[in-house]
């Protein structure tokens, strides 16, 4: 007779006690209906073990005979064995009772047996990393495995664990190996865009005051509430139609709120999306499931839209670094050299107006990136032979990667006062003269707190910034440029002068793509504005 799977656990529950669903789940089995075959196997194993334990030895019990005859029957006889049938009736069912409470002992203690030895097992596999020093390798390695036979071995539903082989030894890796690891991991840790992250990463932490082990729990909501939070701290004024200040630029007077601006909320959605990626949450957001990095859900995307219609509503321009042009520059040269006459009994001011009167001549006749003029490197400039001009080779900078090398030359000038040749002359015999050997190494180099030790590290382009916005603030001529200013002024320069096309600018300041030279030099406004008035005037004034 073939019974259905409700039968056999009712059945089963009969002659147990118990669910058979809950001894399953106890054997760590698999109970859904898709898997009735391991509920017929919890009967056939409760039979196999009821047939090993047997039935209960003993008789029935009966009346003593006395007074009657020999072979025959005592008038109580029928009411005897009537007694005696349900007294034996009882004495089945609590020996039943007893074998079904030792069949439920002998299970329970069977699987804690079980999972003890698997959870010895694994302790005996990953004791043997904890001896200082601590190796996380090991531990993957040696912990791990026995688990992940144990997922495989209770054909554990929807198990992605992959079976590992048990480790023979462990291996131990030299601190030399430990050492260099660090090593790399910091140089990577220290980029600008890296630590711009960490503390982006540290700053949504404390938002929801949470750890990172529960980064997870962040939805895209979350990330807008944390981008309005940062907004607040923006410096772009967001002007109603009804202001009087709309399309203007510059400081106003008005109440309007200043949020951030549109590229930099982007920017930040970008760091949000790199750090969640870190974190092991992928690149796309699942909608269906809620799972995944919330920065890249449709949420955020929605929210930055709306940032990039107000703020174009609002007439806000896409801010550009202000040129800063030869003419301004050669007075803050002069200005450098005003100063330096008057600190020559202070060799550390002596040093920093020679390293910023070098550093930005150099700049504005290169049109090299800041930052990576900053981590310029002695070992990379090469004099010509004539001692005519000087050839540079960058291999680290911002766009600089795999190998990718940005060469470019500048000429020794007439003008002395200008010249980034005779500048960078005067700058390293200057250094020397007070006890400063710049042939190795960072050409420019800052200073420590107490500015009375030079660093052998690179001169970081917030200090740069700082010093340029200093020189222009005691001439009184600042009008808010930057050291990427002296880039965008020597890029349009190139291009207004007439020598050379667009592909020889590209060379010299080490673009790649016709996006970068549009952008700085202005092409399209600098060269061919009016072009179609002109146009039009000329037809005007025909006969």
């Amino acid at each position: 007779m073939d019974y259905s799977e409700e039968e056999i656990s009712r059945e089963f529950k009969k002659l147990t006690g118990q669910d058979v669903e809950t001894v399953l789940s106890l054997a760590g089995k698999d109970t859904s209906p898709t898997s009735p075959t391991h509920i017929r196997y919890a009967l056939h194993l409760a039979i196999i073990l009821a047939n090993s334990i047997g039935a209960p030895k003993g008789a029935v019990l009966q009346t003593s005979q006395q007074g009657g005859k020999e072979g025959g029957i005592s008038k109580n006889a029928v009411t005897d064995v009537g007694t005696g049938a349900e007294v034996s009736t009882h004495v089945q069912d609590s020996a039943m009772e007893a074998r079904l409470k030792k069949m439920e002992q002998q299970l329970s203690v069977s699987t804690q047996s079980q999972r003890k030895d698997k959870v010895e097992e694994a302790l005996r596999n990953g004791s043997v990393v904890f001896p200082v020093p601590w190796t996380p390798m090991v531990i993957t390695g040696a912990s791990c495995c026995p688990l992940t036979n144990i997922a495989y071995s209770c054909n554990f539903p929807g198990a992605l664990l992959s079976r590992l082989e048990s480790p023979q030894s462990v291996i131990r890796m030299p601190a030399t190996v430990h050492s260099r690891l660090a090593e790399l991991e910091r140089s990577v840790d220290s980029t600008p865009y890296n630590q711009k992250k960490s503390a982006l990463e540290r700053e949504l932490l404390a938002f929801f005051d949470i750890s990172v082990c529960n980064i997870r729990r962040i939805s895209p909501e979350d990330i807008c509430h944390f981008l309005i939070k940062k907004d607040g701290k923006g410096k772009t004024r967001i002007h109603s139609v009804n202001c009087p200040y709309l399309g203007r630029v510059g400081p106003s007077e008005c109440e309007c709120p200043s949020r951030l601006s549109a590229g930099t909320v982007q920017s930040l959605v970008g760091q949000l999306k790199s750090i969640f990626k870190v974190r092991g949450l992928g690149v796309e957001w699942d909608e269906g499931l809620c799972s995944g990095n919330p920065a890249s859900s449709l949420r955020v995307q929605k929210y930055v839209k709306a940032i990039q219609q107000e703020q174009a509503k609002s007439h806000v321009k896409v801010s550009q670094a202000k040129p800063l042009f030869f003419g301004k520059l050669t007075k803050v040269f002069s200005h450098i050299d005003d100063l330096l006459s008057k600190v020559s009994e202070n060799p550390a001011e002596r040093f920093v107006l020679l390293r910023d009167q070098a550093f930005f001549k150099l700049q504005f006749f290169s049109g090299d990136r800041a930052g990576d003029l900053a981590k310029c490197l002695t070992q990379e400039i090469h004099q010509f032979e004539d001692g005519a001009g000087l050839l540079f080779g960058h291999t680290v900078g911002k766009t600089l990667n795999n190998g990718k090398v940005n060469e470019f030359t500048v000429m020794r000038m007439d003008n002395r006062s200008v010249c980034p040749v005779t500048g960078l002359e005067k700058y390293i015999s200057g250094a020397n003269s007070v006890g400063i050997d710049l042939r190795y190494g960072y050409l420019f180099r800052p200073l420590d707190r107490t500015r009375k030790l030079v660093l052998e590290e690179a001169v970081s382009t917030s200090s740069m910034y700082n010093r340029l916005k200093s020189y222009l603030k005691d001439m009184g001529i600042d009008e808010g440029e930057t050291t990427h200013s002296i880039r965008g002024g020597s890029a349009v320069t190139m291009a207004v002068s007439g020598y050379g096309d667009a592909g020889d600018i590209m060379s010299h300041v080490g673009w790649s793509c016709e996006q970068s030279l549009e952008r700085y030099t202005r092409f399209g406004k600098v060269l061919q504005r009016g072009t179609v008035s002109k146009k039009f005037r000329n037809v005007a004034e025909a006969p």
